[in-house]
């Protein structure tokens, strides 16, 4: 079978008898994961930004936007809530593609689900769809990460597209021109900021992917045509489709922050849970990494997406208070001396066994000096929330308890992440958004 056919046939006829059951039950986590981020994330400047922006398009009142009464057009609700749902950057990630599929592929889900009408098993045979899609794209335009390091806004859009034209049960031909519209238009998203120094609102473009996708499918469902093409090199990407699932080796996050700094973070938190030693003993704090991780060093960073990006940020904020959460990466702390202090003790090095690791590995070696001239050392260990390594269920709700704590009740809480595990009985996934997005107005009083 041609590969343009493979995937079509894959996008088009696939239904949820035919995934994995481990696979059903990652896409529901994955819609657990995405809303929590989107509530931990709500209030920040760029999804305030973004809300604000999409809020001035109100017909056709398709979609919940939320943090905001307005219902809106379903591409503007998808580009917001992405916005809200990757701005912490606590999304899940898959590091074969080296971004995150998540915070685009289920937030535009979601959106378009919600104006069709839809029940949970068309949204998960949707979500499984779109990472399916999203990730091998991503893989392919980032096998040269080392000279062209592309973000998750340019290949998430595809999977959004997929997942739209799922969803809107767009039938071959159409499938075929959304994949051709979304690969004319999806942005660019060149990821040379990261170690520019700068480090944008806008991030990896992944609202511009979500809005990106599901425009491209509407598009071609009035009439527009499309051509997309894939190599013959990466044809092979494709060739297990329906058979091996990329969705499998997505991980899920601990912390708010880039998960290049998340090694560090976890060494020193676990040497400074089993040593007990206090803050003020530390003297430095030698850090060996992979190259990627090594240009993350600003001290001071000047934005919430600056301290993401930064590993003596994280590392001083995982030491002054335990955790680097929702709680830590927020304007507020980013002049907090305790953070400060710990972030300039903080030095970084290549570690040549570490990096020959990379990008299948992302480790750290940690080494904790104490005024006493005692040394502390943790061998590199593998993340928590990897698919090698991943997280229980139980740990993926207990995040999502602490990324909506400061927002919502126990029982709200609980409400949503039943809704989730049990998504492919619901009837109508509006009852979910219109849920979440409530539950978020009283929270905010608006």
């Amino acid at each position: 079978m041609d590969t343009r056919d493979l995937i079509i046939e894959f996008i088009s006829h696939s239904t949820l008898d035919d995934f994995d059951s481990d696979v059903v039950v990652l896409a529901k986590r994955s819609l657990l994961d995405v809303i929590g981020n989107i509530i931990a994330g709500v209030c920040t400047k760029a999804s305030t930004a973004a809300r604000d922006f999409a809020s001035g398009f109100i017909y056709p009142q398709d979609a919940t936007l939320f943090g905001s009464r307005k219902r809106v057009p379903c591409a503007f609700a998808a580009f917001a809530n992405s916005i809200m749902a990757s701005d912490l950057d606590a999304d899940d990630g898959h590091r074969g593609a080296m971004g995150h599929p998540g915070a685009a592929v289920v937030s535009a889900s979601l959106a378009v689900g919600e104006k069709e009408k839809l029940g949970g098993k068309s949204l998960l045979e949707a979500i499984v769809v779109g990472y399916e899609i999203a990730t091998r794209m991503g893989i392919i335009v980032n096998k040269h990460h080392k000279s062209r390091f592309i973000g998750s806004g340019h290949w998430a859009s595809f999977g959004v597209a997929a997942a739209v034209v799922k969803l809107m049960k767009m039938g071959e031909e159409k499938c075929l021109n959304a994949l051709g519209i979304c690969d004319a238009h999806t942005p660019k998203a060149a990821m040379d900021w990261m170690f520019s120094g700068y480090h944008p609102m806008i991030k990896e473009a992944i609202g511009w992917g979500a809005f990106t996708g599901v425009t491209s499918a509407m598009l071609a469902q009035n009439g527009m045509g499309g051509t997309f093409s894939i190599c013959d090199d990466d044809k092979k990407k494709f060739s297990t489709l329906g058979t091996e699932y990329e969705f499998k080796k997505v991980y899920f996050k601990q912390h708010s922050s880039c998960r290049y700094t998340h090694p560090a973070i976890n060494g020193v938190l676990w040497l400074k849970n089993s040593r007990k030693f206090k803050n003020e003993e530390i003297a430095e704090i030698n850090i060996g990494t992979f190259d990627f991780a090594l240009r993350l060093r600003s001290r001071c960073p000047k934005s919430i997406q600056e301290a993401e990006y930064s590993v003596p940020f994280t590392v001083g904020a995982a030491l002054a208070y335990g955790q680097v959460g929702p709680t830590e990466i927020c304007e507020e702390k980013l002049q907090d001396n305790k953070i400060l202090t710990l972030a300039n003790k903080v030095e970084l090095y290549l570690d040549a066994d570490i990096q020959k690791q990379f990008p299948a590995h992302t480790l750290a070696r940690v080494e904790v000096k104490l005024t006493d001239g005692s040394t502390l050392t943790v061998d590199p260990f593998p993340l928590k929330g990897d698919y090698q390594n991943p997280f229980t269920q139980e740990e993926l709700e207990d995040k999502f308890r602490r990324f909506s704590a400061s927002r919502l009740k126990d029982a709200q809480i609980n409400e949503i992440i039943s809704f989730c595990n049990k998504a492919n009985e619901i009837d109508d996934i509006s009852s979910l958004a219109e849920q979440v997005g409530s539950a978020l107005n009283n929270s905010l009083h608006i």
